[in-house]
Formats: C-alpha cells, structure tokens, sequence
C-alpha cells in the first residue's frame, strides 16, 4: 500500500526583487534608495494586506543588513540578542514599489484563501 499523498502538485509563487543602493566609501554604510518588488500570487482579493505582508517581509530580510554577529577570540558569541545591534525602524524603510502580477494556473490547490487571494 502506497503512503504517498494523491495530490502531489504543489502551490508555488513567482517574485522579483530589486534595490537601487548607495555606499559610503569612507565608512562602508549602505542605504537603500529604493526597493522594487513585483510578486505573483494569484488574484489578489485584498489588495492592502497583500502589500503589507510584501513589506514586511521586505523589511525582515533587510534587517539582516543591520545584523552583525561578533565573537570573542574564544568564539563565543558576543551579540546573541536584538539589543546588541541596531534593527531596522519603520522610519528607516526604504522607497517601496510593489506591484502584483496576476498568472493563470491551470488549477487551484486550496491554499489561496490563507494567502489573501482566490483561485476562480
């Protein structure tokens, strides 16, 4: 007897991002000017949820740039915890242009409700 699932398709979504940055010779400081991403996730029903959901995502994986992981000459880990290094702020976003492309599936595969989106 098989285990495997009878639905083996998977739901995926297509993204393309961009960054126009500039960087300070003397001290190596990057900014970000502006910030582009055009997604693909199915109709979108709510049009403001999806955009801050894109943001805010946007904004999390910047804060890597923030992120700076220091150790002592023994390797232990010197800034284990937000408060060691400066994390990104709201005012601190940079220009965001979101756009939303809508591709036609050839089926529907129940999640698109859970993601603010629809699948007829």
């Amino acid at each position: 007897m098989s285990t495997k699932p009878k639905n083996t398709r998977a739901a995926s979504a297509n993204r393309l991002q961009a960054a126009i940055v500039e960087v300070d010779r003397d001290t190596g400081v990057v900014s970000i000017e502006k910030f582009v991403v055009v997604h693909d996730c199915g109709r979108v029903i709510n049009p403001l949820l999806a955009d801050v959901q894109i943001a805010g995502g946007v904004m999390q994986g910047l804060g890597a740039l923030c992120e700076e992981m220091v150790h002592d000459p023994d390797g232990q880990v010197l800034s284990g915890s937000f408060m060691d290094y400066a994390m990104p702020r709201a005012d601190q976003a940079p220009t965001l242009v979101l756009d939303a492309l809508t591709i036609a599936t050839a089926s529907c595969h129940g999640f698109g409700s859970l993601f603010g989106t629809s699948c007829s």
